[in-house]
């Protein structure tokens, strides 16, 4: 299997795997795979997808390469509640903080992926804490946090 895909499937076993208690949420699902295109009453509970993102190499000696690897977590779920409603920010402002969980989960401490100890942390962007326009026009729930790690080859 490619270190690409190890790291992807690390992180689907680290959420899998974590303490009841790690997160506010439980989570129901966590695939390697995002399909953008599910529809909304399949979203009734929260989903949670990890996506190969994209990969750099660059020299870092005569005989190493150092690749720089980042895999999405995107998070989606129905909101429920009208608009600007106060059940509406309830629930906004959990979903927003169990991001905000996970992204605390991977980051802090800075670490390595405990079944691909090869690829070794170095940022998290919270890419969209959540897309306004999904919210609006899907009563869709969107956020993308994206982990990078490095790791080195010949």
């Amino acid at each position: 299997m490619s270190y690409f895909l190890e790291a992807a499937d690390s992180i689907v076993r680290e959420l899998n795997e974590a303490p009841g208690d790690r997160f506010t949420r439980r989570l129901n699902t966590v695939q390697r795979i995002f399909d953008p295109h599910r529809e909304l009453p399949e979203l009734t509970r929260l989903r949670v997808d990890v996506v190969i993102g994209d990969r750099k190499t660059q020299p870092i000696s005569r005989s190493l390469k150092q690749n720089r690897l980042r895999v999405d977590i995107a998070f989606r779920q129905h909101v429920d509640g009208e608009p600007e409603s106060d059940q509406e920010r309830k629930q906004l402002d959990g979903l927003v903080s169990f991001v905000e969980e996970v992204e605390e989960f991977f980051s802090n401490p800075p670490r390595r992926l405990k079944y691909a100890a090869f690829a070794v942390w170095h940022e998290t962007d919270l890419v969209y804490p959540y897309l306004p326009g999904q919210l609006d026009k899907k009563r869709q729930f969107t956020s993308l946090l994206r982990l990078t790690y490095l790791v080195a080859t010949t």
